[in-house]
């Protein structure tokens, strides 16, 4: 009787250390100062979801991860098989330029292993730092083999009532010379979360939104070539916005439209700056989560002002002597450029543009040539 007894009682404490552990696991989320909070839930014991607290308020309701990959939907039929216990991350580094010089990014990390229900497994590892959120897919083992990435379930569930600031994308190879999309539209303001976007292309990063006191900024980082820049789609029922990727003729020729690659396989970071528009705004999660510069000799990048004839006088303006005449403005001003814009090559000839680059060094300024405005097709 006391052997079972003692039995017995084993049994107990195991499960009770495992549920203990389970529950650790379960809880959200902090940032180091812990005002940020990730959630993250299995609705209906299959499909990964997250939210995202800031002081508390609930700033992201209940949104969807996962990617449909070589035609598996990895938002569904998806069993959660293990959460890494959290981590604290901290990296320093330099910038050029820009809104800091010396930057530590401090964060805390967490891997959450799914397994879908044909064995294949995704990881969603979340970033939660000060002033946001970043996460990104991992596919991990190892393929010499391409593996295809059709679409990105990845959504932003603004709450109710919250209010937008974004750029609508104009569809590809539309406007001026086929340009678009260019970046050029004008923001749409102060507008309520859920409007559709005016073309099928969909709202450009960054997406502004403010819902209660607080300010959110979505964006992206850390892309890898292997993975195409994307935006909003068109269409966000009730403020529930879903990544979209670029239309077709956007790819460089005989490229990719859609994600490919070999295994492992990473995409790049989904990041939210969270908090005031100050944050909001001396945020660096942009370059927090930036791959390592490649260059090795940066002497050469020297940031400046620039006298820009195009701004006031336009594609007439892009002559020799009306170059030069800038040259000699800027000259005048204490200005370091002089930005020479478009069709150079053919208004003013790579003959001429030497003459003007030597003749722009005798003032100490240095020209920017313009080189394209869109695709190969430009």
């Amino acid at each position: 009787m006391n052997y079972c007894r003692k039995f017995y009682l084993s049994i107990y404490i195991v499960l009770w250390l495992v549920m203990i552990s389970c529950a650790g696991n379960s809880g959200p989320l902090v940032s180091p100062n812990g005002k940020i909070k990730v959630r993250f839930e299995m609705r209906d014991s299959t499909e990964p979801f997250y939210e995202i607290l800031y002081r508390d308020s609930v700033v992201l309701e209940p949104s969807r991860l996962g990617v449909v990959k070589n035609g598996i939907d990895f938002s569904r039929n998806m069993s959660l098989e293990s959460v890494s216990t959290p981590k604290t991350l901290e990296d320093s580094y330099t910038m050029l330029h820009g809104k800091q010089s010396e930057i530590t990014y401090r964060a805390t990390e967490r891997t959450f292993r799914l397994r879908h229900q044909s064995g294949k497994v995704l990881e969603v590892v979340f970033r939660v730092s000060n002033d946001g959120v970043a996460f990104r897919y991992h596919f991990p083992g190892k393929s010499e083999e391409k593996h295809y990435t059709s679409k990105e379930k990845t959504t932003f569930n603004l709450p109710g009532g919250s209010r937008a600031w974004l750029e609508p994308l104009a569809n590809v190879n539309t406007g001026f010379a086929q340009t678009n999309p260019s970046y050029e539209e004008y923001y749409k303001q102060n507008i309520p979360v859920g409007m559709p976007a005016p073309d099928s292309a969909g709202w450009a990063y960054p997406a502004l939104f403010k819902t209660g006191t607080n300010w959110l900024l979505i964006s992206e980082a850390g892309m890898n070539g292997h993975y195409p820049g994307t935006r909003l789609q068109q269409q966000a029922p009730d403020g529930n916005y879903q990544v979209g990727f670029p239309q077709p003729g956007e790819q460089f020729p005989d490229g990719a439209l859609y994600p490919q690659s070999k295994l492992p396989w990473s995409s790049p970071w989904r990041i939210i700056a969270i908090g005031s528009l100050e944050t909001i705004t001396e945020s660096t999660l942009a370059t927090d989560l930036a791959r390592p510069a490649v260059l090795s000799d940066t002497s050469w990048i020297n940031p400046g002002r620039a006298s820009w004839s195009w701004a006031k006088l336009k594609d007439a303006s892009i002559t020799y002597e009306v170059q030069k005449r800038f040259i000699d403005y800027a000259a005048e001003m204490g200005w370091e450029y002089t930005l020479v814009d478009v069709n150079w090559d053919t208004t003013i000839g790579y003959e001429r543009i030497e003459e003007l680059a030597h003749y722009a060094a005798t003032k100490d300024v240095s020209l920017l040539l313009w080189y394209n405005s869109s695709g190969s097709w430009n």
